[in-house]
């Protein structure tokens, strides 16, 4: 009984939970993993290289509440040996926005939720029957690769048309990207209002032809902006030498 009662209390101590919002897979010498943790490890294989085949856009956080419920609240990133990299708790209010170059995690978009809503975007280089590869930190070169799980329901991924098409008004630098009148045109005059709403209409290779009128709090769509306002156009670069040129303006 003296035995059963000291094993009771060290498996107490040995399942004590902590919180946190990002956490990283480290291999502890002596520490023997659970069940669940060997399962999984037997479960998801690491990424075979010659399953991979190239792939280009965006891979996206897409989870809807039940979902994320099914998860446990966690979202999970997986590094090159199949095992989770980063697990992100979706309820953890207190993190801070990770996007910064120091870390180790630096996607295209990173928001925790708490001044704007919750999103993760991450670019898609290459991808298998099981794995997307994406690139986790984009300041780096070639980029810190990770990988997110093809029947992962919290994910989706967009080819980068349809990426850039799902912007609700984007921004950019003006300066070096400015309006044009074509692709590869000339400078076009562009008025933009204090609080611009600034949608994207078509995109052809990489450009985006936008339409721009003042932020309402009845946001117009961008066929309102096309009919009443067809002045306010250009083309402005999406995309060059690998990199993005525009973001989601949230302001």
């Amino acid at each position: 009984m003296a035995y059963i009662l000291i094993l009771s209390v060290l498996l107490s101590f040995g399942c004590g939970s902590g919180t946190g919002q990002i956490t990283e897979s480290k291999t502890i010498e002596g520490h023997t993993e659970s069940p669940a943790a060997n399962k999984q490890k037997r479960d998801r294989r690491p990424p075979s290289e010659s399953t991979f085949e190239k792939a280009e856009g965006v891979v996206v956080f897409d989870g809807t509440e039940e979902e994320l419920k099914s998860s446990g609240w966690k979202i999970t990133i997986y590094g090159e040996d199949g095992a989770p990299w980063r697990v992100i708790d979706y309820n953890d209010d207190s993190l801070e926005n990770l996007e910064g170059e120091e870390g180790e995690f630096f996607p295209l978009l990173f928001s925790n939720g708490n001044k704007r809503d919750f999103a993760i975007e991450l670019r898609l280089v290459r991808r298998s029957d099981e794995w997307f590869e994406v690139i986790a930190h984009e300041s780096r070169d070639p980029g810190t690769r990770a990988y997110v799980r093809t029947d992962d329901p919290l994910f989706k991924a967009l080819g980068w048309e349809e990426w850039v098409m799902a912007h609700d008004n984007v921004t950019f630098d003006r300066l070096t990207n400015p309006v044009l009148d074509s692709p590869d045109g000339a400078p076009k005059p562009a008025a933009f209002a204090e609080m611009p709403l600034i949608k994207p209409d078509k995109v052809s290779g990489d450009w985006v032809l936008v339409r721009w009128t003042q932020m309402e709090p009845d946001e117009p769509s961008v066929e309102w902006i096309r009919k009443n306002l067809p002045e306010n156009s250009g083309w402005i670069r999406w995309y060059r030498d690998g990199k993005i040129l525009i973001s989601e303006n949230y302001p």
